[in-house]
């Protein structure tokens, strides 16, 4: 109780805690609220568990980071990632910077998402289009 009273107040404690609590959901989800950064320490497990990482990604995209390989390859996940931070599609899987469900919705939020597209999408009309629209409307 101690440590999830110190976690809920943002003292940065999760990177204090025992090794056995950073596989507990508790205590991480709300780590995670105070910093999504916290998800670096915590257990694999956690890092798989997909509504822990979307409710991260909803509140800071660049939380993909910390995400499993599998969930950087969730197109869900990662569609929510890109519309919080433009450097969430640098941490998506290969697969989904080709995908240009993905990269359209990253573009349209920050241009500077291009940098992390597949090069077959940085040539793409659609795309390049998109982008030109983020960069008209800032």
């Amino acid at each position: 109780e101690l440590v999830l009273s110190c976690v809920q107040k943002g003292f940065g404690a999760l990177r204090y805690a025992a090794p056995k609590l950073l596989s507990d959901r508790e205590i991480v989800a709300a780590a995670v609220q105070q910093d999504v950064h916290c998800l670096r320490q915590a257990d694999k497990s956690l890092q798989d568990d997909k509504e822990l990482i979307l409710s991260a990604v909803r509140a800071n995209g660049s939380a993909l980071q910390y995400a499993s390989q599998r969930l950087r390859n969730d197109q869900e996940v990662v569609l929510e990632a890109v519309g919080q931070s433009r450097h969430a599609l640098d941490f998506a899987s290969e697969a989904l910077r080709g995908e240009r469900q993905v990269v359209l919705k990253a573009v349209r939020e920050n241009k500077g998402a291009m940098a992390y597209a597949s090069k077959d999408l940085r040539s793409d009309v659609e795309v390049l289009r998109a982008a030109r629209g983020a960069e008209e409307s800032s």
